[in-house]
């Protein structure tokens, strides 16, 4: 009989539980850290003993991020066990079977649906979901109703929204995750958090509106309030709706561009900056191309900028979760 010998919802809970639990950890340290140097103490034995806290907080944020990366590996050991169960599916008697000694009920899908999450069930059909889906699943149904109710308010399109956080997911991994680590313990305007990859200078352009940063620079208090902040799901998807609507608006001042052209200046922008954006139309002009085309200007993006832009805009193919139906 072919069996999966994981309960992947129960592990990939644990593996969030885990993470939860280093980023609360992560937090008390930077606290620990800020109060010690902070304290209302002068003299020599207050620097060795600053000293000694900065060596210990280090200490900790290593072993945080030891965990990080183990919930991170679990979390990758469950998609591919789910995999797994797909190969070991095969078709018996015109219906779906999980395992040799039984087939599955198709007038069941809806249940079947929800048991089976990286399965697709329509009419006639099993889909097989690629890592990419399984991950789209996962967000749209842990965040779905914010996704919507934030790129309505910013009129973004919805699919935009998912597939960038979609794709900032599955890019993230374990190196992202220490990049980040590295720059909110360094205070650092430029780190890039959450679902989303929100930078931390670009959500404040939000959430401080009409403030002139080179005269008033983000303080390390502002920073630090902005990083959690950015860290909350919710939070995170509407400045993203924000982000790239505000893109939208920015590369559609001038003349000559098609609607699909201005959302890919827009989602180049988000990923790689809207000056580095700018930068590349310049270089398409010096080379006698239209600047106002994504298919010219793309061409000096490179591959990474290009590839994301495409992997958000292609079209949502997949038939929508728990569909009722019955197979052929």
């Amino acid at each position: 009989m072919n069996t999966l010998h994981m309960e992947t919802d129960v592990v990939s809970a644990l593996a969030s539980q885990f993470k939860q639990a280093s980023e609360t950890m992560r937090s008390q340290t930077q606290s620990l850290n800020n109060s010690a140097q902070s304290i209302d103490w002068l003299g020599p034995s207050r620097d060795e003993f600053v000293m000694e806290v900065e060596t210990l907080i280090y200490q900790l944020e290593t072993q945080i991020e030891s965990g990080m990366m183990l919930a991170q590996r679990v979390e990758n050991e469950v998609i591919e066990w789910e995999e797994m169960a797909l190969r070991l599916t095969g078709f018996g008697d015109g219906f779906l079977v999980w395992d040799q000694s039984k087939t599955l009920d198709p007038n069941r899908p809806v249940l079947y649906a929800s048991l089976f999450p990286w399965i697709i069930f329509t009419p006639g059909v099993l889909h097989q979901l690629s890592p990419a889906e399984i991950m789209e699943n996962k967000i749209e149904q842990q965040y779905g109703d914010y996704i919507r109710k934030y790129s309505q308010e910013a009129g973004v399109p919805y699919e935009y929204v998912l597939r960038v956080i979609t794709k900032e997911q599955l890019d993230y991994g374990v190196v992202g995750r220490v990049k980040d680590a590295i720059g909110k313990f360094m205070n650092r305007p430029t780190v890039s958090l959450g679902l989303g990859q929100i930078e931390i200078r670009r959500a404040a352009e939000f959430e401080y509106s009409g403030r002139d940063f080179k005269k008033s620079p983000l303080n390390e208090q502002e920073i630090k309030g902005l990083a959690v902040k950015l860290e909350n799901p919710e939070y995170n998807i509407q400045i993203l709706s924000k982000e790239l609507k505000d893109n939208y608006e920015v590369f559609g001042k001038n003349p000559g561009k098609t609607e699909e052209d201005r959302w890919k200046f827009a989602l180049a922008a988000h990923k790689a900056g809207a000056g580095f954006v700018r930068g590349k139309q310049g270089a398409a002009e010096n080379v006698g191309q239209d600047s106002n085309k994504w298919d010219d200007v793309s061409q000096h993006l490179g591959a990474q900028i290009k590839g994301f832009v495409d992997f958000v805009t292609k079209p949502l193919t997949k038939p929508p979760l728990n569909i009722p139906g019955q197979f052929a």
